[in-house]
């Protein structure tokens, strides 16, 4: 006999309670909610300049993906073009860092005659080693923060060194040494090459890839790669990287003005906001008050308008200034009253100083007469004097590092210092600065041991005085030279001993600022 299974009756669940409900029903409602923000989260992400979000990279949490500095650097550029705050804080570090050029030398006469034609070749003028590209070059290291030089070996001995700069937008990659994040080796440079038709005069545009060293990397043997992913390595041809305004590791800098980009567009919204407003406010500047109704007002208004119709001109004419106003008792005529109505152009200065305090300037560097004085022009504040004799300490170790590849590039070996020197960045007193140099020359009738080249009382002072090209004006005096080990007087020999000592103790400090 066949048996049936009867299912065992479950019981009802108990029925929830309405506290119960409704925390079932608001758990239900953040978790739609919280799918919702992850999404959201996902847009923001990726909105840099609406958002003020920049996406982070994967290769550091702390790091701008290449996108995002791209887009920074792109952003600093316009800035500087459009906003006047940016401008200037780029502009004054400029001026202060290379406004009176910088000048260079050496003792050997061959490793000076190396240097002089490096600098001096017109290519190398154009785009590096000449005042004017000096100051591109930290203008364009303080809006995007990375200034690469392409360093070009010349073929021969008889060549020159030749120094270009590429555009930060075409460097899409830096490969470190595995083991050391800080030893950068390759450098990868996409950029559109453009062809020439001859025939035609059609000109197109080409993508290409090219690989380059860092001008420290020079591996030997198997070591030595000719090409990555089938690109070629130029070899010849490597690269220094200047970066600022990032951190240690991070293998791009960052705009050195990037924190004052959205400080420097309240600063100019709220000026564009009140601006409105007082283009508002002009168009009545008087009240009239008239006693009666709406026939009295029509008269007034009649009175008032102008009645320009076609060509048949204009027959009530508005006052000339100084005319005459005639009222009745029944009319009040007065001037709209604008002072203290509404916000004004100096409430706008708490913006500014954001702006000043991100470029690291002070409030006087940005055109306020009240606020700056004669002081200003001989005198900085400590951390601004810092901050530019810190960007000047950078540019002379890169300069130095450049006259000495060209150096060796003409195959030139010497034991003698490469002496980059920037003239002061403050106006001094001339008369107290060559008071100070006499009276440190003669050291108060204090003997001297050492002799040095007779140039070096010249250079001293002409750069003290802030002239241009020291090298040259010292050249023209002593065309045959002037070394210690020339017949010189007694007392004449004494005086340069005192100089030499003079110049060293005044290059230790220079180097100290």
């Amino acid at each position: 006999m066949a048996t049936t299974d009867t299912p065992t009756p479950v019981a009802a669940p108990a029925p929830l309670s309405e506290s119960e409900a409704r925390a079932n029903d608001f758990l239900e409602h953040l978790a739609q909610l919280e799918q919702v923000m992850v999404e959201r989260i996902a847009d923001l992400e990726l909105a840099l300049e609406d958002r003020g979000w920049v996406q982070m990279g994967i290769t550091s949490e702390m790091e701008f993906s290449r996108a995002g500095l791209a887009d920074i650097a792109k952003l600093s550029r316009v800035m500087y073009r459009k906003n006047p705050l940016i401008k200037r804080g780029v502009e004054v570090q400029r001026l202060y860092v290379f406004g009176q050029g910088v000048s260079v030398s050496c003792e050997d006469e061959t490793a000076s005659e190396a240097i002089k034609a490096f600098i001096d070749d017109p290519g190398n003028q154009e785009a590096f080693t000449g005042d004017l590209a000096l100051g591109e070059a930290e203008k364009e290291l303080r809006c995007t923060g990375n200034v690469f030089l392409c360093i070009f070996k010349p073929a021969s001995a008889s060549d020159v060194l030749r120094v270009r700069m590429i555009q930060f937008e075409e460097i899409d990659d830096i490969i470190c040494n595995p083991d050391d994040r800080s030893e950068p080796r390759y450098y990868k440079r996409v950029w559109q090459r453009q062809e020439l038709n001859s025939e035609t005069g059609q000109i197109t545009w080409r993508e290409d890839t090219t690989y380059y060293p860092d001008y420290r990397y020079d591996p030997k043997g198997e070591e030595r790669l000719e090409a990555i992913g089938g690109k070629p390595i130029e070899w010849d041809s490597p690269i220094m990287h200047v970066k600022t305004g990032g951190f240690f590791f991070d293998l791009f800098g960052t705009s050195e003005v990037y924190a004052a980009l959205d400080w420097a567009r309240a600063h100019k919204e709220h000026l564009e906001d009140w601006a409105s407003i007082t283009r508002s406010l002009r168009k009545f500047a008087w009240k009239a008050k008239v006693a009666g109704g709406a026939a009295e007002v029509s008269a007034v208004k009649a009175a008032y308008g102008t009645t320009v119709s076609g060509a048949s001109g204009e027959r009530n004419p508005p006052p000339l200034p100084g005319s005459t106003q005639i009222e009745n008792a029944g009319m009040d005529l007065q001037p709209i009253k604008t002072a203290g109505a509404t916000t004004g152009p100096s409430d706008s200065r708490f913006l500014l100083l954001q702006v000043a305090s991100a470029v690291g300037l002070p409030e006087t560097f940005f055109g306020d007469a009240d606020i700056g004085s004669l002081a200003t022009a001989k005198s900085l504040d400590r951390p601004t004097e810092m901050q530019f004799s810190e960007r000047q300490r950078l540019w002379r170790k890169v300069i130095l590092v450049l006259c000495r590849m060209a150096c060796e590039a003409r195959g030139v070996e010497t034991d003698e210092e490469i002496n980059v020197v920037f003239p002061p960045m403050l106006e001094h007193d001339i008369t107290e600065s060559i008071s100070a140099i006499v009276k440190g020359v003669t050291l108060d009738g204090k003997p001297s041991v050492v002799i040095p080249d007779m140039a070096e009382l010249a250079r001293l002072v002409l750069t003290t005085l802030g002239l241009d090209d020291v090298d040259g004006k010292v050249k023209a005096m002593f065309p045959d030279g002037a070394r210690a080990d020339q017949q010189v007087p007694e007392q004449e020999a004494a005086l340069i001993e005192a100089l030499a000592e003079l110049r060293t103790a005044l290059t230790k400090a220079a180097e100290h600022v």
